[in-house]
């Protein structure tokens, strides 16, 4: 065990003091140490990698409901008055050619799904039947279906995990917080059947399986007790009843918050940023972090770092961003949202709908009608472009 020297960088937008592991004249750090040194600078640099996604996602949504969400709704009631000056031309005598009224048709479909897309569903009841009549079908007889699929389709995922589920609860018309319960309660059985599948899979566990599950839980153990003891530590350590200075006193108040809040959230690294900084400043004998102590703060530590590398990746699934999804390109899956271009977009798509729902209010509508299905390509006639 090579003794270290700990030093204090300056505090970081989390709160507390950065960790930072050097050797000292003619030492070397250990392998534990290196670690730890390795999986404390990975926790802080994810913190900030989150931080800093978060906050251009906060951007780009402040802009989307600034700017373009409300051009989103406008357009989308200029394709409200588009698809009622178009559907009775569907029938009527002016299209002539069978293509020319198969067009149409595609071209009010298409209008009545951007409106959905925007709105959520179709709430006019007038483009309802519009839909029925250009579908041959029910929105309410649509949203079943594709319920039901959506259902097959669980039923299917669930069936391959080993996982049985009534689903028969699941109905169109949902309630966001009846469809969390249920969802809830399949996680719940997912979990349950994994934990079956655990104990009485077929294949029986090696010798080496068992070892390591009994290093594991040891580990375990010692780990907790070991965050339990750190904070009683620290706790005394930092304790602010019994300082007189008040300036220190005042610090001691402040780091006794951060360890509080660490403790209670099970944040190991917060806890050893805190002891480190502490051991640095009273210049206590750091050599006490031994490797049989860091051995266990670093299984904890990769586990933090599993875990807040899976929320970098997951800050944008959340809910919050939800707006921005339709922005994610489907082959990278990345997000790819320029608001100003966006902007321009819609601005100069508005210009053009309202110019043609006004040709359509006047007196040559007809005339309006051919020259718009002349220069409208259908969504299975659009050429794919790489």
């Amino acid at each position: 065990m090579y003794p270290i020297c700990c030093a204090s960088v300056p505090e970081s937008e989390h709160g507390g003091l950065g960790v930072v592991l050097v050797p000292g004249a003619k030492e070397r750090l250990s392998k534990a140490q290196i670690a730890f040194k390795r999986l404390v600078t990975r926790i802080e640099k994810l913190r900030r990698k989150i931080d800093s996604e978060t906050e251009r996602l906060t951007g780009y949504l402040e802009v989307y409901t600034s700017d373009i969400r409300p051009l989103e709704v406008e357009l989308a009631n200029q394709r409200k008055m588009l698809v009622r000056l178009l559907f009775p031309f569907l029938n009527g005598p002016s299209l002539g050619r069978r293509k020319g009224k198969a067009n149409l048709r595609s071209l009010i479909q298409e209008q009545l799904m951007g409106i959905a897309d925007v709105f959520g569903e179709l709430v006019d009841e007038d483009l309802q039947a519009i839909f029925e009549a250009v579908e041959g079908r029910s929105v309410k007889d649509v949203e079943a279906e594709d319920f039901e699929k959506m259902k097959e389709g669980l039923g299917e995922m669930l069936g391959s995990m080993g996982v049985e589920a009534d689903l028969s609860r699941f109905r169109p018309g949902m309630s966001a917080a009846e469809m969390a319960a249920q969802m809830a309660e399949l996680k719940a059985r997912v979990d349950e059947g994994r934990s079956k599948t655990d104990s009485t899979g077929e294949r029986p566990k090696t010798q080496r399986q068992r070892d390591r599950e009994a290093r594991e839980q040891t580990a375990e153990a010692l780990r907790k007790r070991d965050v339990g003891g750190l904070y009683r530590q620290l706790a005394k350590l930092l304790h602010p009843d019994l300082e007189q200075d008040p300036v220190l006193k005042a610090e001691k108040e402040s780091a006794m918050k951060q360890l509080t809040r660490a403790y209670k959230n099970n944040d190991l690294h917060g806890m050893l940023r805190l002891e480190v900084a502490w051991i640095a400043r009273e210049q206590a004998d750091a050599s006490r972090l031994t490797d049989q102590k860091l051995a266990i703060y670093n299984k904890v530590l990769k586990e933090q770092v599993a875990e807040l590398e899976e929320q970098f990746h997951g800050v944008l699934a959340h809910p919050r961003f939800q707006p921005l999804m339709k922005f994610v390109d489907p082959f990278f899956r990345e997000l790819n949202f320029d608001g100003a271009a966006e902007k321009r977009g819609l601005l100069g798509t508005l210009k053009a709908l309202k110019k043609t729902v006004e040709g359509l209010r006047g007196p040559r509508a007809g005339e309006k009608v051919a020259e718009i299905l002349e220069a409208y390509v259908p969504p299975d006639k659009c050429p794919i472009v790489w």
